[in-house]
């Protein structure tokens, strides 16, 4: 139903009369009716040679649209010419062009629609003049025989060809004379191999009439003005392109202007799912995955050679000045906004926003610009692409200049509606430099101001190195060493100061040493100095983790988001993130490598948290637990998938994996192995039922094997973890995936006792929800029915024996060795898991084990706290060391900055303090330990 809102009741301004108002344009008695009508009429007549020309050819029409709804009219241009000619649609075109150019500017000069109503009504006409034309086009060719349409496999009609709006069209912010930016490319699949050459041809044919049609001016007027030069290559490849053509050029050669170029890319005419799978498959060149600092400074560049080579004119001499293209001008804020969006819309999607003013708000939620400089652009952008449609409505001219000549400047002003010229002046002065300094601060990165930084640390050796790193294939192009040269004081002033600062230098030289590329990270580092600063507090205090960051330096990224300084979110929310993100890949391989981002990102985080004192080393060993859950979790599905669209869907119930050990017990560091065993059960089936049916063991045997890929495969990205399945029955000597009825049999008959302590910690993980409910009841049964006391004892005792003897003298004599040795982790485990077998308790984790035997009288109040204390010692020292240091943890050789992050972590004001209170604690637990499974328990159970 129409809105009651016409013209004559929408009317809230007119502009100014410039040569006095024009004589009557309406009949007396629709003036009458309609008086603010009339008024607008005469005034913009008087204003506008362009207009006033408009305004006199059609009279009757504007009789008859007074008192219409001026968005029925569009509706009303912008409906179907099907099944004319091309000679008769180019008229019919061409003629509603002319009333589209006399609706918009009247709904603009009289306030009726605001400036984005006007910019799509625009677009909107530009989007049908293209689908009329280019489907009458392509008809034509086709009742020739030229072009063989199939109604079954083309029911668009269109032959596989589609046009992509660009820029302002792109956008649906056209302006009031705009050209239109288009690309037109052809599915080349749509037609057979051996026609690709004429079709080719026939399609160029088409695109060059298309062009020339849609912009050649006639006694009916034009429709628009139409460039196609933002194709690939445009003075090599013809003006229609296959699609595989465009993708491999996208791929392979495609410049930074092209990226910013697609951000407002849609499909506007032709075959529209076509146009579709095109962009998406062109996606990856559009929006980089990392964060794309070097975008700042190819928009940057871009500026630079807008304003050197084109006459944008001088802000301090305003008349001739670009509002385009001048600084301050409407390409000032273009340029800030994609900038932003390249650099972050690869991993943030709801940045992908193709209007200028809707990125704006997007980059505005997101942190990136603040409210301030959101507010000034917002109302700059609106005045500048006002004062750029007056300009133009003048003559219908595509200028974007003000005017040099004073008296056509008040002309200009008039039609804004302003008689005082110099406010006028002044307004757009104002609104041009408030736009160049808020955008200047963020584009300004080509600055090489003298800044002084500390040295003094520096000997004649650490100078050595340091005149080596432009050597290195991180500094291969000019571009990556003049940014460093810019980022050099951050670098060495933060180095200074650090608490050893030639130790960082040393871990800073090794990033840099490993670093295939520098430009784009050096970009980030310039756009975000607390990265960099982060970067070298990582070389001071963490060097294995600084040493990995070389070749996962995307993690960075992560550092930018909001709640980087917050802790990891609840399992179930991140499993949801994960979740999405693997939903998005578009292969096998993009999901593999969307978990390792996610997780190496996530990781870090973890990381940082406990270097920077943000978490406990307690804390970080649930996070990397809740990491690994999620990861499984997730890609179990895929994994599944992917197995199944060869062999089948998993058999019978289907299957779970069990965490055991530390992952079972939720308590893993930066380096822990996964220890996971799959139980499946086939039920009565044999086989698989799938392209290439295989028996359930082998289905079973492989699908593991195939997730073990998906966990531990190296990829650019890393691998996820490393993978034990050595805790399946029969360990090495057993079956990879174990049925679930011969893991029941095993267990309840043959199953060694140091596997029965294992399932202590054992957790349902992954897989059918059913089934590990059934397991984790049988695991409870099991621990229940376990009652051999003197034979665990027994095992035990030799087990601690064999372990005695099987490790070597240093690492019994290390005291800062924390798994190995007698009154060490593994030892007080295996104290742990004894005591929750015969204490029944179905506790995980060791410190609550240790609780339920101090509970059940198995050891004294003292000594539980003795171990627990000692326990949770030790898992810090590892924490940290496994975070910090490759290889074992040695003070001696470690840098002090590690040194640090241990005596933070563990509450310890000296290296000596600490070692003292390890080597008193783990002879206390020896002793306690030894007492209680050789001495007290053995008598208990021999009882």
């Amino acid at each position: 139903m129409a809105s009651e809102i016409n013209f004559e009741s929408g009317i809230i301004r007119t502009p100014v009369p410039f040569e006095g108002e024009a004589p009557d344009i309406l009949p007396e008695s629709v003036a009458r009716q309609h008086p603010n009508f009339e008024q607008l009429l005469s005034h913009t007549a008087g204003c506008s040679p362009y207009l006033n020309s408009l305004i006199n050819t059609d009279p009757e029409w504007l009789e008859e649209i007074a008192g219409q709804n001026p968005k029925d009219i569009l509706s009303l241009l912008c409906s179907s010419v099907e099944d004319e000619s091309v000679t008769q649609t180019i008229k019919t075109l061409r003629t509603r062009k002319k009333k589209i150019a006399l609706l918009t500017a009247l709904t603009d000069l009289g306030g009726i629609w605001n400036l984005f109503e006007v910019t799509g009504a625009l677009t909107q006409f530009a989007d049908f003049s293209c689908q009329a034309l280019m489907s009458t086009l392509v008809r034509e060719s086709a009742a020739k025989g030229r072009l063989q349409l199939d109604p079954v496999e083309d029911p668009a009609g269109m032959g596989g060809i589609f046009i992509l709006a660009m820029g302002k069209m792109g956008g649906r912010e056209l302006n009031y004379s705009s050209d239109i930016d288009l690309v037109v490319f052809f599915d080349e699949k749509r037609h057979p191999v051996n026609r690709f050459n004429f079709v080719k041809s026939e399609f160029v044919k088409i695109t060059r009439k298309f062009a020339k049609l849609m912009g050649e001016v006639s006694a009916d007027g034009y429709v628009f003005r139409t460039d196609l030069r933002l194709r690939p290559d445009p003075f090599v490849n013809p003006v229609c392109i296959s699609v595989g053509g465009a993708e491999r050029y996208y791929e392979s050669f495609a410049r930074t202007w092209e990226r910013a170029a697609y951000i407002k890319a849609r499909p506007c005419a032709g075959d529209i799912g076509s146009a579709q799978n095109f962009l998406s498959n062109i996606e990856p060149f559009v929006w980089r995955l990392n964060l794309d600092f070097s975008a700042i400074q190819d928009s940057s560049e871009m500026r630079l050679r807008i304003w050197e080579n084109r006459g944008t004119g001088d802000l301090a001499n305003l008349p001739g000045f670009n509002l385009k293209l001048g600084k301050g001008g409407i390409r000032e804020i273009e340029l800030f906004v994609q900038t932003f969006q390249m650099v972050a819309g690869g991993r943030d999607q709801t940045l992908r926003v193709p209007d200028t003013m809707g990125a704006l708000a997007a980059i505005n939620r997101k942190g990136w610009v603040d409210d301030d400089s959101k507010r000034v652009l917002e109302e700059s952008y609106y005045k500048l692409r006002t004062w750029e449609h007056r300009v133009q409505m003048i003559r219908d001219a595509q200028t974007h200049a003000i005017p040099k000549v004073e008296n056509e400047i008040v002309r200009m002003a008039a039609l804004y509606g302003e008689d005082n010229l110099d406010k006028f002046l002044k307004e757009i002065k104002v609104t041009l430099v408030g736009v160049h300094e808020t955008t200047e601060t963020f584009f300004a990165t080509d600055k090489e101001d003298q800044v002084e930084y500390d040295t003094s640390f520096m000997e004649e050796s650490d100078w050595e190195t340091v005149n080596t790193w432009r050597q290195l294939p991180a500094f291969r192009t000019e571009r990556a060493s003049k940014i460093f040269a810019r980022l050099q004081p951050t670098i060495f002033n933060r180095l200074a100061r650090s608490s050893h600062p030639r130790e960082a230098l040393l871990q800073f030289d090794g990033f840099l040493r490993r670093l295939p590329a520098g430009v784009q990270l050096f970009s980030l580092f310039e756009a975000n100095q607390h990265l960099l600063e982060l970067l070298v507090d990582t070389c001071a205090m963490a060097p294995r983790l600084a040493s990995s960051l070389s070749n996962n330096t995307q993690v960075f990224d992560a550092v930018l988001e909001p709640d980087f300084i917050v802790p990891l979110e609840d399992e179930k929310v991140l499993e949801k993130t994960l979740s999405d993100g693997l939903d998005r890949a578009s292969d096998f391989e993009s999901v593999l490598r969307v978990a390792r981002r996610w997780n190496n990102e996530n990781n870090f985080k973890v990381g940082v948290h406990l270097l920077k004192g943000l978490s406990n080393s307690e804390q970080a060993g649930k996070s990397y637990a809740r990491l690994a859950n999620c990861v499984i979790k997730s890609l179990v599905p895929f994994v599944v998938e992917q197995f199944s669209s060869t062999y089948g869907p998993p058999p019978g119930r289907g299957f779970v994996f069990l965490a055991m050990g530390s992952l079972g017990a939720e308590n893993l560091t930066s380096q822990s192995d996964l220890d996971l065993i799959m139980i499946y059960d086939p039920r009565e089936e044999e086989h698989s039922q799938g392209k290439r049916p295989l028996a359930v063991q082998v289905y079973y045997a492989r699908l593991t094997q195939a997730m073990v890929s998906a966990l531990s495969s190296q990829m650019a990205e890393g691998k996820l973890f490393e993978i034990d399945m050595r805790l399946r029955p029969s360990g090495r000597k057993g079956p990879v995936a174990t049925s679930l009825n011969s893991f029941v049999h095993y267990q309840e008959n043959s199953a060694w006792t140091w596997e029965h302590l294992a399932l202590t910690r054992a957790r349902s993980l992954a897989g059918n929800e059913e089934l590990g409910i059934e397991i984790e009841d049988f695991r409870q049964k099991l621990i229940h029915k376990l009652e051999d006391y003197p034979k665990i004892i027994t095992d035990v005792i030799d087990m601690r024996r064999r372990l005695s003897e099987n490790t070597p003298v240093e690492k019994k004599e290390d005291i800062w060795e924390c798994r190995l040795g007698k009154g060490k982790l593994l030892d007080i485990e295996l104290l742990a898991q004894t005591g929750a077998l015969i204490t029944n308790s179905m506790e995980r984790d060791i410190g609550s084990q240790l609780l339920a035997s101090s509970t059940n009288g198995l050891m004294t109040r003292e000594e539980y706290e003795e171990l627990s204390s000692h326990y949770a010692l030790l898992r810090q020292i590892m924490q940290v060391a496994r975070l910090t240091v490759e290889g074992d943890f040695n003070p001696d050789t470690t840098g002090k900055g590690v040194i640090e992050i241990l005596l933070q972590q563990t509450g310890m004001n000296s290296l000596e303090t600490l070692s003292g209170k390890v080597q008193n604690q783990t002879g206390n637990s020896k002793a306690i330990i030894s007492d209680l499974i050789d001495k007290r328990w053995k008598k208990w159970a021999d009882g």
